[in-house]
C-alpha cells in the first residue's frame, strides 16, 4: 500500500468485500493510498474516474459498489474520487507549456471534462512550430472550443509554405507569391470552404503575431 500499487493479488485471495473491510480497519493508511492513487491519475493527466479507481485496486474482474462492499470504504473512495475530479478540472484546463511538444487540454463538460490533444510534432519546421505554440496558448486561454480544428488547418498551411519554399523559417518569411502558390495548389486539391477555412485561421494568426499580444520573440 505504501508505494500506491494494486491490491489485486491480494483481492483475488481474500476477496473483494473482505479487502475493503480490512482496508477500513486501518482508515489513516487506507485514505493516503486512495489519495496517493488518484494523485497518479492528474499527474499524468488521465482523466479519474470511480470505475478506473476500483478496477486499479480490486483487478479487472471488479465492479464499483460490488456486492458486500464495506459501506465506509465506498464512501471514502467516491468521495476521494470526486476531490481529485475537482482538482482536475482546474489543473487540466490551465497547464499548457511550451516546453511540450503535445498538449493535452480539457474542457469543462457539464460535471465532467473533454480532452482536446494538440501535437505540436505534426508542425515540421521547429520556428514556426514556437510561434504556432505562442498564438496557441492565447487563444486556448479562455474557453475552449472542441468543435473548433482550426489549428490542424494552420499546421497544413505551415508545411505546405515550407515544402514550396525551403527558405521559410518564420511566418513573416511568408510573402504574397508563397500564399498564391498555396492556394493555387489547394484549389486542386479540396473545394472552397475548407480553402476558406484554412486561409480565416491563418488570418487570426497573423493579426496574433503582428498584435502586442505576440510574446514569440522573433529574433
Amino acid at each position: 500500500m505504501k508505494n500506491g500499487l494494486s491490491l489485486a493479488e491480494v483481492s483475488k485471495q481474500v476477496g473483494d468485500a473482505r479487502l475493503s473491510r480490512y482496508l477500513m480497519q486501518i482508515p489513516d493508511q487506507a485514505y493516503a493510498y486512495l489519495k496517493d492513487i488518484a494523485d497518479s491519475y492528474t499527474r499524468r493527466r488521465e482523466l479519474i474516474s470511480l470505475t478506473k479507481m476500483n478496477t486499479f485496486i480490486f483487478g479487472n474482474g471488479s465492479r464499483t459498489g460490488f456486492a458486500g462492499t464495506e459501506p465506509d470504504f465506498l464512501k471514502l473512495l467516491k468521495q476521494i474520487t470526486e476531490e481529485e475530479t475537482e482538482i482536475q478540472k482546474i489543473r487540466f484546463i490551465k497547464e499548457m507549456s511550451l516546453s511540450k511538444d503535445v498538449w493535452s487540454l480539457y474542457q469543462r463538460h457539464g460535471t465532467s471534462l473533454k480532452l482536446l490533444t494538440v501535437d505540436f510534432r505534426k508542425v515540421n519546421q521547429p520556428s514556426l512550430r514556437r510561434e504556432i505554440q505562442y498564438f496557441l496558448k492565447v487563444r486556448f486561454s479562455g474557453h475552449i472550443r472542441f468543435s473548433d480544428r482550426s489549428h490542424l488547418s494552420i499546421f497544413d498551411a505551415a508545411n505546405r509554405l515550407c515544402e514550396m519554399d525551403d527558405h521559410i523559417r518564420y511566418f513573416s518569411d511568408i510573402d504574397y507569391m508563397d500564399v498564391k502558390k498555396m492556394q493555387l495548389s489547394l484549389e486542386n486539391e479540396m473545394d472552397q470552404s475548407k480553402i476558406m477555412t484554412m486561409f480565416s485561421a491563418c488570418r487570426t494568426l497573423y493579426h496574433y503575431l503582428y498584435s502586442d499580444e505576440n510574446d514569440s520573440r522573433l529574433p
